[in-house]
């Protein structure tokens, strides 16, 4: 299905139109759920890769509603603070659930090819 061709204005719609009706699509992230989210400090490989892979997601969802590729039930707009929001996928949602698992696989490919590029370097020639 191919985006729509109207302006780019409408592609990134303004978090005032999540208006009453879609107020259960809405949550504000607050500061514990964002440490939780994004790791502060990325002393491993496992945190660089946690890091990686939520960026992933939260790209791909983003770009999937505000190009409104699926249905808006499929997301919910996360307030990650006063000046950035972002739609993520509804995990509530059959077809968002389905797509978080095909993301989630796409992520452990990712994360074995990851595994695999680092301990050929670490290899002795």
């Amino acid at each position: 299905m191919a985006p729509n061709d109207n302006s780019s204005a409408s592609f990134s719609r303004d978090f005032n139109e999540t208006s009453a009706d879609n107020l259960d699509l809405l949550h504000e992230i607050t500061s514990k759920e964002w440490r939780a989210l994004f790791p502060s400090l990325m002393t491993s490989q496992r945190d660089s890769f946690k890091f990686i892979s939520r960026c992933l997601c939260l790209t791909f969802s983003h770009i999937m509603e505000s190009r409104r590729l699926m249905k808006q039930s499929c997301f919910k707009k996360h307030k990650l603070d006063e000046n950035i929001s972002a739609w993520w996928i509804n995990n509530e949602e059959p077809l968002g659930h389905r797509l978080m698992e095909k993301l989630k696989g796409a992520c452990d490919a990712i994360g074995r090819v990851s595994c695999e590029h680092s301990f050929e370097k670490a290899r002795p020639i």
